[in-house]
């Protein structure tokens, strides 16, 4: 058994690096061009590549949440100039008896 507290660090960093992992990916794949694209993710693209993240979970991950979500239209405050697609969201919270290095390890090798 490990010290106490290194259940929540692994859980912490576990949930942090996929989220990071998924942030980026949909940062990455982000859609901007309305007036050209009918949506952030026509055909539900990135939506779609996004579900093989869970590979990124360490294999005795018990997940705490999953967060799916399509991009949606939006702006700040209701502005026009800062209308845009949201990202698309995949995230998962998990806890795992990993330590927290060897998780953000392993995603940052996968």
């Amino acid at each position: 058994m490990g010290q106490p507290g290194q259940g929540e660090a692994a859980w912490l960093a576990g949930g942090l690096a996929v989220a990071v992992a998924a942030t980026a990916i949909a940062a990455t794949l982000e859609l901007r061009h309305p007036s050209v694209d009918p949506g952030g993710d026509p055909g539900g693209v990135r939506q779609q590549t996004l579900r093989s993240i869970s590979v990124a979970a360490p294999s005795d991950a018990k997940v705490q949440n999953h967060s799916v979500g399509p991009p949606i239209w939006d702006s700040c405050d209701g502005r026009p100039d800062t209308q845009g697609w949201s990202y698309v969201i995949n995230a998962y919270q998990f806890t795992s008896a990993h330590s927290a290095a060897t998780v953000v390890g392993a995603v940052a090798t996968n």
